[in-house]
């Protein structure tokens, strides 16, 4: 019983493995593209803890109905995982709230970058009229 349940638990492995391998360049194009956004991080965040936390329940899982040698009650996994469940999905609650109130503050520096760039161009446009009466100083003395 013991070697089918180290080859079951192997052969998950291989298999999620053999997936990862063949979606390697899908799952680097999606994480390059969520990145792009203004809130890109904070659903890459997001995302890494939604998976390592469904990876955490599924190993729970696993080492309960096949390693642990002692008998558990299938109900205390089953609450185990699904309140671990309930607590990502509120977490996601939460983040897509704590998301929209950044987003909110990004566009209001926004705002008040664009506010500044018109009196940006003129300090420049000073500047470099200056920088040409200068020049031509320099060169009528010269």
């Amino acid at each position: 019983m013991e070697l089918f349940t180290y080859l079951a638990i192997m052969s998950v492995g291989y298999i999620l493995l053999i997936f990862l391998m063949v979606n390697c360049d899908y799952l680097i194009e999606k994480l390059r593209k969520i990145t792009e956004e203004p809130s890109g991080y904070f659903k890459f965040g997001q995302t890494v803890i939604l998976l390592f936390s469904i990876s955490i329940f599924s190993l729970i899982l696993i080492y309960n109905m096949f390693i642990k040698t002692r008998d558990v009650s299938s109900i205390d996994v089953f609450f185990a995982v699904i309140v671990g469940t309930l607590g990502t999905i509120v977490g996601l609650f939460f983040g897509a709230k704590a998301e929209y109130f950044i987003s909110q503050s990004r566009k209001a520096e926004a705002e008040k970058i664009k506010k500044t760039i018109p009196f940006t161009v003129q300090v420049i446009k000073k500047l470099s009229d200056r920088i040409q009466e200068l020049e031509k100083i320099i060169k009528e003395r010269l």
